[in-house]
């Protein structure tokens, strides 16, 4: 498996641009077409999300969501084969983002950055290459869910480590970013997805769905002031790391409400991030599957908004 991924994200990574635009352009327009339930899913999350837009733009926004997951599929098989030049063409970092890494530079604060599948969100772990020196003295940590394969998980988790962003397991993350949020470093997790039985029962567009507690309960326990830190993209295989502040009350459950709204607005005001945005996923469905349904209710509760 290790030797097949080297040599095709190799080949990715040297094939001419305009030639993987296109070829992602065609492989997710085949993704739409050719997969009914994830082209149902897509249309009618959107639909429901957005019941003003009409059916036309409904699909326009769920094929553009399908060729840009293409795009970031190849990002990150060639990211690897990236040198440092190369990643600086390419991208950049938002005044915002700069901002606000100067003001931890000069009023060190704990921050939990919460992460979102918007298109080429491999990006994120250049981020010290865009603020430094801003960031040169703080610890940034990334959870994330390692892969089935060792050899490979090991191969993909030094490549994106070369940028001085720690990948930490799921397994072990809670206590390793809480140390690092301790000493005023920055802990990185994903909220945008189901979290099944194990998150919990919130509102996003309006409609019921699961959300991760791990930020809210990283920011609770430890005091940090919380963000959303996305790529934006600007063309293919070009954009910019940006951050939006959330205000919330710091509690576990406040920060995780906070989070889902403010990401809503910003897919809502944001026709770019809405295309960027994966679609495909099932972000409703613990709704469709009542024994997840009923073990997050005897685990959490009721729903909050």
């Amino acid at each position: 498996m290790l030797p097949l991924v080297q040599f095709l994200g190799w080949l990715v990574a040297h094939c001419p641009e305009f030639a993987l635009a296109a070829a992602s352009k065609a492989l997710g327009t085949l993704l739409y077409y050719g997969y009914p339930a994830r082209r149902r899913l897509m249309l009618t999350s959107l639909g429901q999300s957005f019941p003003s837009k009409d059916r036309a733009w409904h699909k326009r926004i769920a094929i553009t969501s399908c060729v840009r997951v293409v795009e970031t599929g190849f990002l990150s098989l060639a990211a690897p084969f990236f040198d440092e030049a190369r990643i600086r063409r390419m991208a950049s970092a938002s005044a915002a983002t700069r901002s606000y890494c100067e003001e931890l530079t000069t009023h060190p604060n704990p921050v939990v950055l919460a992460t979102v599948h918007l298109a080429y969100w491999e990006g994120l772990t250049w981020l010290r290459l865009f603020v430094s020196p801003s960031l040169s003295q703080t610890e940034i940590v990334t959870i994330y869910r390692p892969l089935r394969t060792p050899s490979l998980d090991d191969w993909l988790r030094k490549t994106r480590e070369r940028f001085g962003v720690r990948m930490i397991s799921r397994k072990a993350g809670l206590h390793a970013a809480l140390h690092t949020l301790q000493r005023n470093g920055a802990a990185s997790i994903l909220f945008d997805q189901s979290a099944g039985s194990h998150g919990y029962l919130t509102k996003f567009f309006g409609r019921e769905c699961s959300t991760t507690p791990l930020p809210g309960m990283l920011v609770e326990r430890s005091g940090a002031k919380v963000c959303i830190i996305f790529t934006r993209r600007l063309g293919f295989w070009r954009f910019e790391i940006d951050l939006v502040p959330v205000e919330s009350d710091g509690t576990e459950k406040g920060v995780t409400v906070a989070l889902n709204r403010r990401f809503e607005r910003m897919l809502a005001e944001d026709e770019n991030l809405c295309a960027s945005w994966l679609w495909l996923h099932q972000r409703w469905r613990i709704m469709d599957r009542p024994g997840e349904l009923a073990k997050l209710m005897e685990r959490r509760g009721g729903l909050i908004e």
